[in-house]
């Protein structure tokens, strides 16, 4: 199973980090991945300079937008085959 943890600290908080969770939560609805992708929330990661911390399998990246959540979730759980 795939892990998404989008850090819900104090930083990330004022940042907008429910809404990203928020967007995280309905993409992983939406393509029906429930089974196969864990999303959550989690303490700091310490990474609280830009944006929004997200972990992706243990990956940091700043999401400072639900644009961006939507952007992330695309390049890594599409469940499109490409040709």
């Amino acid at each position: 199973m795939r892990t998404i943890e989008v850090c819900l600290g104090s930083s990330c908080f004022l940042k907008g980090a429910y809404a990203v969770l928020d967007t995280f939560v309905a993409l992983q609805r939406q393509h029906g991945l429930e089974d196969d992708v864990r999303v959550a929330g989690a303490f700091c990661q310490e990474h609280c300079r830009e944006g929004v911390s997200v972990a992706v399998d243990g990956t940091i990246y700043s999401v400072p937008d639900k644009d961006t959540a939507r952007a992330l979730f695309t390049r890594l759980f599409s469940t499109e085959s490409t040709p």
